[in-house]
């Protein structure tokens, strides 16, 4: 047509769409920067993706907001150890208190005192940014200390056997492992869920004699 241009087959490349014009040797140079960009734009939505904050409700029915995975655990009870590390929790565990002894890793942790009496100025050095609490241990005067510390706290509370695959499942979500150990999804493992229950349920109506 006179006056305008004609458009062949094929002719529509990527620096048209984008409106570059490039010839010979710096048609190599942009297709390397295409490249280049496009690989930012997908680690842009990979992290944003991974940075998603998400809500978890624990064991004193508190909500705890999380922007991402926590990198440096405190575990404040023994058992609380040992669901983190079964969680998938164990390279981020920084600290932990006294008789927490398994894993044998734990061992190797700086302690920062024991369920009736912190440390609190080694615990704060720590830089935590998350605590697991033990719900039956955890006063309502630990919770101001640690919010006027700006330390986030997760407390957890498994009274019954058939509790643990939950706080795991809960821990595993917080530390983006959704793991559980295989032990806990055995038909030998769930069968002794009553029995349990009912082992607990003689202790609690037990008399206590003086």
């Amino acid at each position: 047509m006179s006056g305008g241009f004609s458009l062949q087959p094929g002719s529509l490349s990527s620096s048209h769409v984008l409106g570059i014009s490039v010839r010979g040797e710096d048609e190599s140079n942009y297709t390397v920067v295409k490249h280049a960009i496009f690989f930012c734009l997908l680690l842009f939505c990979a992290t944003s993706q991974a940075a998603t904050p998400f809500t978890v409700t624990d064991a004193s029915g508190t909500q705890v907001v999380f922007a991402t995975p926590p990198q440096r655990i405190i575990s404040l009870a023994p058992n609380l150890t040992e669901l983190a590390y079964a969680a998938g929790m164990g390279n981020h565990m920084v600290a932990v208190t006294a008789y927490s002894d398994y894993p044998q890793q734990a061992k190797q942790l700086p302690q920062v005192g024991d369920v009736f009496r912190l440390d609190w100025e080694r615990l704060v050095a720590l830089k935590p940014d998350l605590v697991l609490a033990w719900g039956s241990s955890f006063s309502s005067r630990d919770r101001a200390t640690f919010e006027k510390l700006k330390l986030k706290v997760l407390v957890l509370e498994p009274r019954r056997l058939d509790d643990i695959p939950k706080v795991l499942r809960l821990l595993g979500r917080v530390a983006s492992t959704e793991s559980e150990p295989k032990l806990l999804r055995t038909p030998s493992c769930n069968s002794l869920i009553p029995c349990a229950d009912n082992m607990l349920g003689a202790l609690r109506c037990a008399p206590i004699f003086k």
